[in-house]
């Protein structure tokens, strides 16, 4: 007894196929059925193997910024790394101290 399949069905297994052939050196038949959940877990692995292949290129640094909203910003981030219990190395924290000093606030922001 032969199956008919509609034009929707079709095209799902189209993709399906499309998505399994960039995951799997496999080929699918058309009478194998793949699960809804197996299926969003290919695109899942697919999407994040294309996001691994292109990085996003790098931003420019911002300029105008000013020092003390800056400062207080990266005071906030340390605070909440120590509480959340994944503290910045002391190095990291002697060099902000240092900068929070620096007479120089343009080059002290170019620097955070």
């Amino acid at each position: 007894m032969m199956q008919t399949v509609s034009p929707l069905q079709q095209q799902l297994m189209k993709i399906r196929n499309l998505i399994a052939s960039v995951l799997f050196p496999i080929k699918f038949n058309a009478d194998q059925r793949v699960s809804p959940a197996a299926l969003a877990v290919s695109l899942l692995v697919s999407l994040l193997r294309a996001a691994q292949a292109a990085p996003a290129p790098a931003t420019p640094p911002i300029q105008g910024v000013e020092w003390q909203p800056l400062a207080a910003q990266v005071e906030r981030v340390l605070e909440a790394m120590d509480y959340v219990g994944s503290p910045v190395s002391e190095e990291i924290k002697a060099w902000f101290e240092k900068l929070r000093f620096e007479d120089d606030k343009q080059r002290a922001v170019q620097e955070a």
